[in-house]
């Protein structure tokens, strides 16, 4: 690490960490413009430095940095927006690695995991800057976990991205299989299993959520008529939230507990109405019968893996 850091090339990892973090502020921008259409009020008559401020606190968020609203702590991670970051920062970090002249895989992962220094320093100066100042409710994300969390994902995405230039995922993986196969021809042979297990089981969950949703819209449930811009709000959160959505779908289809609602912090404390559903407690009424068609997609996942 010492002489990682002593080496040039700084000047490039703060390049790309200016790119990483634009793509946070976008990620943050399309969730702005998400809650907009799905609540035109919000923010009505607001000037561009506090949309600019939403945007910045927004897109902090999406690393999981939480935000701070009066003595509420609100704390999200779409898992669909931190992928996009994560892709942008992998990309970045393969051009500086491609730059810096990287002759092995080592050297290649620690070219690129230097993109987490100036890229914590640039979201912890934004959440310390951008922030709604009202003395009624103040809102802001925290500093210290934009830094930490920063870093931390600065600094995988960037190791992973020095990585790929020096060894492809496919080419990597594959290489990892042939010495699995080599050692144990059943390990390999499980593991094959496993991974067509689980891809197919997350294909499986996703088309089951976009079905609950769609029947949703058809149906009515959602309590008011679906509007373009409704619908655009509800794709926007959808993609967002879409791997967080498959998680919770294949946990339920699994038969394990799962739990709905919001909790927030209040002064040090958790609140939050949270509900606990499975396949065998609806939260103390009966499950519905759609809701045992989930048990389909991990039967056929195994059955095909």
């Amino acid at each position: 690490l010492q002489r990682s850091v002593g080496r040039p090339g700084w000047l490039d990892a703060a390049r790309a960490a200016c790119v990483v973090f634009l793509a946070t502020l976008c990620v943050g921008a399309v969730l702005v413009v998400g809650a907009k259409l799905g609540d035109p009020s919000l923010g009505a008559g607001a000037d561009p430095l506090s949309v600019f401020t939403a945007v910045v606190i927004l897109g902090l968020a999406t690393l999981g940095t939480p935000v701070h609203v009066g003595d509420l702590e609100i704390t999200l991670l779409p898992l669909g927006g931190l992928a996009v970051v994560g892709a942008v920062g992998a990309w970045a970090a393969r051009k500086v690695v491609d730059r810096s002249g990287a002759e092995d895989e080592r050297s290649a992962v620690l070219e690129g995991a230097k993109l987490a220094v100036p890229f914590a320093l640039l979201a912890w100066a934004s959440a310390l800057v951008f922030r709604f100042r009202s003395p009624a409710t103040p809102v802001a994300a925290g500093a210290g976990e934009a830094l930490l969390l920063a870093a931390a994902w600065g600094g995988i995405f960037g190791a992973l991205g020095g990585w790929s230039s020096r060894a492809p995922a496919c080419g990597g993986i594959g290489h990892l299989l042939d010495v699995v196969r080599s050692r144990s021809r059943a390990t390999y042979e499980g593991a094959v299993a496993g991974g067509v297990m689980l891809a197919v089981a997350a294909v499986g969950a996703g088309a089951g959520g976009l079905i609950w949703g769609l029947g949703g819209l058809v149906t009515g449930g959602l309590g008011r008529p679906p509007s373009i811009a409704f619908v655009l709000a509800a794709l926007v959160f959808v993609l967002a939230f879409l791997p967080n959505l498959v998680v919770t779908l294949l946990a339920l289809a699994l038969g394990a507990p799962i739990e709905v609602g919001a909790r927030v912090r209040l002064a040090g404390r958790s609140l939050g109405p949270l509900r606990e559903v499975s396949l065998a407690d609806w939260g103390g009424g009966a499950t519905p019968w759609y809701v045992w068609l989930l048990v389909l997609v991990p039967l056929f996942a195994c059955l095909l893996g």
